[in-house]
């Protein structure tokens, strides 16, 4: 009958153009610094599946997506009225910016349809287009994966291509840069969510930390981040080790 979509802050602090350029830096995507979002917002939606079942009774029947499922949770956060989306292909939202998770429950209660979206609010701006170092972003809105660094750095399980890991440099498990330059994250505000703080010093790694760990270290550097899902032998790959 609804769905119920949330997003959640992730954002920590903005990297410096100095850490960005370090040589021997290896940056992980802000959403990897602490805990894994997939597990902390589904824990989260369950939380308010409880209150809907006090509020409506257990008869009613509720399931929770949190970046899990088959469920095209940016266009229905668009309609919720959570954000735009960007050139970039994500979502911003003009209070927050665009670090931000999203989950969503869908629900046999009947709720008034939400009708006010948020305008698209990219005018002339090219910055997310310009900076990316693959041209990933083939056109205003539209992604190429093939070419996107976030997508072999996470998602890719074979060989990372010659031609996209010389233009890596040290980002070494998914890619914020599109939304680094985008102007609308200088709203970005600080999570409010404790799993998401940075643990274990995750924003300050070194390569030369990372190519020396072993499986148990790797194990207990990332634990309960998204890192974990590529595995010690493929977080290994992206390094180049």
């Amino acid at each position: 009958q609804s769905i119920i979509v949330v997003g959640a802050s992730y954002f920590n602090r903005d990297y410096s153009d100095r850490e960005i350029n370090e040589e021997g830096r290896a940056l992980i995507a802000r959403y990897a610094w602490g805990d894994d979002y997939h597990d902390v917002i589904k824990d989260k939606l369950k939380q308010i599946v409880h209150l809907l079942d006090q509020e409506f009774g257990q008869d009613l029947e509720h399931k929770v997506f949190a970046g899990t499922g088959p469920v095209l949770e940016k266009d229905l956060a668009r309609q919720a009225g959570l954000g735009f989306v960007g050139k970039n292909s994500v979502l911003i939202n003009p209070k927050i910016g665009s670090y931000f998770v999203l989950g969503s429950i869908f629900t046999q209660i009947l709720y008034e349809e939400y009708k006010d979206e948020v305008p698209t609010s990219c005018g002339s701006c090219q910055k997310c287009i310009k900076a990316c170092p693959t041209g990933a972003i083939i056109a205003p809105y539209v992604i190429d994966a093939r070419k996107c660094i976030a997508y072999h750095t996470v998602e890719n399980r074979g060989k990372i291509p010659k031609n996209i890991r010389e233009k890596m440099k040290n980002r070494i498990f998914g890619c914020d840069i599109c939304q680094e330059v985008c102007p609308w994250n200088r709203f970005a505000k600080k999570t409010r969510i404790g799993e998401f703080e940075i643990k274990n010093n995750r924003d300050n790694l070194s390569r030369g930390q990372l190519i020396q760990m072993n499986a148990s270290d790797f194990d207990q550097l990332f634990a309960k981040s998204a890192v974990k899902r590529r595995k010690y032998q493929g977080f290994k790959r992206n390094l180049g080790d």
